[in-house]
């Protein structure tokens, strides 16, 4: 039995009679809270992971990604030896943000990828 099979299913009556009376549901994002109306709580509910990804604009996949990572970037450059560089290229605060800047050099891939001299 999984954590959200041990769950038991969610009494809307009472929820519906809750958020008449004002009070505010909401889930975590990766930079702050998102709030919930009582689809998007059982959308929420049935799956939180998906529903954040959405929520993020991202992929379960690329969510996950990034959580491992820690919203570090890495720096995908290999070195002159041939293995993978150890550098980061900085911090993501969101996963959208972390997804759209992958693929970015460090500074030392980056002169050496344009000619630049280092200093």
């Amino acid at each position: 039995m999984t954590d959200r099979e041990a769950h038991p299913p969610l009494d809307l009556e009472t929820i519906r009679r809750l958020l008449d009376a004002g009070v505010m549901l909401a889930a975590p994002l990766s930079a702050g809270w998102t709030t919930l109306s009582l689809e998007n709580l059982q959308e929420w509910y049935a799956d939180p992971v998906a529903y954040q990804a959405k929520c993020e604009g991202v992929s379960v996949e690329e969510l996950q990604a990034y959580e491992r990572a820690q919203g570090k970037l890495p720096c995908p450059a290999l070195t002159r030896q041939g293995r993978p560089c150890r550098g980061d290229v900085g911090q993501a605060h969101t996963p959208a943000e972390w997804v759209r800047r992958l693929g970015e050099r460090c500074y030392t891939h980056q002169e050496r990828d344009t000619g630049g001299s280092r200093r």
